[in-house]
């Protein structure tokens, strides 16, 4: 990817569109228990996915690169430690499941990985 690359994240518009996204499909997850996942629940991650993929197509077409090229790009970010890598992560890892349920279900921003607007992470302490 070019210097121009990151332009997807620079934007601002999709961190706007996931945010809103979170806003309405984090009830679904936050009162819910972890062991058995709802249609409803599913229904939104693919939902979430649709989006994070327009997106990404929208960004290749408009660089004139295919989805393996920013694919190796995000690869080079992560093998070189590049802090470009964190953001791409956060939007692109959360093509698990698991991982997106748990986001929301403890109130975590899918974006930034803080506290979702600025209200208290759910998760329960750890004990040692």
């Amino acid at each position: 990817m070019t210097s121009d690359g990151n332009s997807i994240l620079r934007s601002g518009r999709i961190d706007e569109e996931i945010r809103a996204f979170q806003e309405l499909h984090r009830d679904r997850f936050r009162h819910e228990g972890a062991e058995e996942f709802k249609l409803s629940q599913t229904e939104s991650h693919k939902e979430f996915c649709d989006l994070v993929d327009r997106h990404l197509a929208e960004f290749c077409k408009q660089a004139g690169v295919d989805e393996v090229a920013v694919a190796e790009a995000v690869a080079r970010y992560r093998e070189d430690r590049d802090p470009r890598f964190r953001r791409f992560a956060s939007l692109l890892g959360h093509a698990d499941f698991r991982l997106f349920a748990e986001l929301l279900r403890n109130n975590i921003c899918l974006t930034t990985g803080e506290p979702f607007r600025g209200e208290p992470i759910t998760m329960p302490l750890i004990e040692a």
